[in-house]
């Protein structure tokens, strides 16, 4: 029981330590520098046993370049950044090489030829702390604290990051090529360190798909963050890849890692058609106009016509890029030329107008001059100036009797029954059709007895 007594009386007096104070240089045009060793420091430790001490260190001017540690007012080490920062804090590991009394300072320099520097801290050195500590690990044994570490009655944060969710853009989206995107994280802190503005997001792996290292806002350990990232998707199709980490202020990576996956589609170039053309472009029935195109970067051109409002059908594959075509449509036609290179498809229209022939006019008056047993003399009314004829018909059964030349306006009928009332009308007609009917003509040929 004694013995525990002065154990704990011992450690209580190794425990004393002396609360941090904050130093600072600097003038008004380049601004102070605020340095700080953070925690209680310790005022003695063990010979030849690892102590880490913490600074801080803050420009109101600029961003912090370096922090040199000093022991005895000689330099030691020095650490540097990640990247220009106004906050910086680091720890550095000091071990005391012999038993003695040392005067521990931090000194911080900025771009802007500014220093600070802070308060000495005195720190003993000895041996016999090695042996309160061996007599105490033989009383009880201490359970691993794996998120913790005990340097000297320091206690250090641990760092720790978990993905809460992926806000947008899960594994797999399809990313139109050279298209800007924000990627976003739902992050936990669930470390038991604070994030500062010197915690940063910074690529690990794969391609930083346009995107850079970021700083953190200030994120307290257990809270959640959602961190964006700006991105652009290559302009080649493929799928891509680029995984994140949060680094500390040593730029050590830690916790989840913050992955991006994107599939990016490949974009075929298309044909160029220089033109398509019908010339002529108006004709009239029956007559024929000619397709002609150039084309650039095919390798399949097919020219299409329509069959049905909704359906074109193949009228012709071409291999020439440059080539003619004649068409005879019997109506009113738009072509399509069809350029492909692969699934790249350019598509380019020429139409024919067709226009219908007019057909004759249709005579008019038609009627008996005189009859016979077997005929009639007739005449009519030409009321047409295109006609290449007429066409005498027999009204009931539409044979044709007679035909006439062009411009008669008289003929005679032969071969009919005697006797008989004959119906009969009369047509005329072109190249492009027959005019609709004359009068219906009715009269009886002479009897047969006379």
């Amino acid at each position: 029981m004694a013995k525990r007594l002065i154990l704990a009386a011992i450690l209580f007096g190794l425990s004393a330590c002396s609360m941090p104070t904050i130093g600072s240089l600097g003038g008004s045009n380049g601004g102070n520098v605020k340095a700080a060793i953070l925690g209680a420091v310790p005022e003695q430790v063990a010979v030849n046993q690892p102590t880490t001490l913490t600074g801080s260190f803050s420009a109101s001017k600029g961003n912090i370049e370096k922090v040199e540690f000093l022991v005895d007012g000689n330099f030691q080490a020095k650490t540097t950044p990640p990247f220009p920062q106004s906050y910086f804090k680091t720890d550095f590991v000091w071990t005391p090489p012999a038993e003695g009394d040392y005067a521990i300072t931090m000194k911080a320099y900025t771009d802007k030829g500014v220093s600070g520097e802070t308060d000495v801290h005195k720190i003993a050195a000895s041996s016999a702390i090695i042996a309160v500590a061996t007599a105490i690990k033989t009383e009880a044994t201490v359970a691993p604290q794996p998120t913790k570490v005990i340097v000297a009655g320091v206690v250090a944060c641990s760092n720790d990051a978990q993905l809460v969710k992926e806000i947008n853009y899960p594994a797999g989206t399809t990313v139109q090529p050279n298209t800007h995107f924000q990627k976003r994280w739902l992050v936990k802190n669930t470390g038991t360190c604070d994030w500062n503005s010197g915690y940063y997001l910074d690529l690990v792996s794969g391609l930083a798909l346009g995107a850079v290292k970021t700083q953190l806002p200030l994120v307290l350990a257990g809270s959640e963050v959602e961190l964006p990232l700006a991105m652009v998707a290559p302009d080649e199709g493929g799928t891509y890849q680029s995984q994140w980490k949060i680094h500390d202020l040593q730029g050590r990576p830690f916790g989840a890692t913050l992955g991006v996956e994107i599939i990016v589609p490949s974009v075929c170039k298309a044909p160029v058609i220089e033109y398509f053309t019908a010339s002529p472009a108006s004709i009239q029935q029956g007559q024929s106009s000619t397709l002609s195109w150039v084309v650039e970067g095919a390798k399949s051109v097919s020219i299409l016509h329509p069959t049905t409002y909704q359906q074109q059908d193949l009228l012709s594959t071409v291999s020439a890029t440059t080539g003619t075509l004649p068409v005879t449509p019997d109506k009113t036609t738009t072509y399509t030329l069809e350029a492909k290179d692969g699934d790249c498809v350019s598509r380019r229209y020429a139409t024919v107008n067709v226009s219908a022939q007019p057909v004759p006019a249709a005579p008019g008056n038609l009627q008996v001059v005189s009859a016979t047993k077997d005929g009639f003399a007739l005449r009519w009314q030409d009321n047409s100036v295109n006609e290449q004829g007429f066409k005498l018909y027999d009204a009931n059964t539409h044979q044709v009797r007679v035909v006439f030349s062009a411009n008669a306006t008289s003929g005679s009928v032969y071969g009919l029954n005697c006797g008989y009332t004959h119906s009969l009308i009369l047509r005329a007609y072109n190249q492009y059709g027959e005019s609709p009917d004359s009068n219906v003509m009715t009269h009886a040929t002479l009897p047969c007895g006379n």
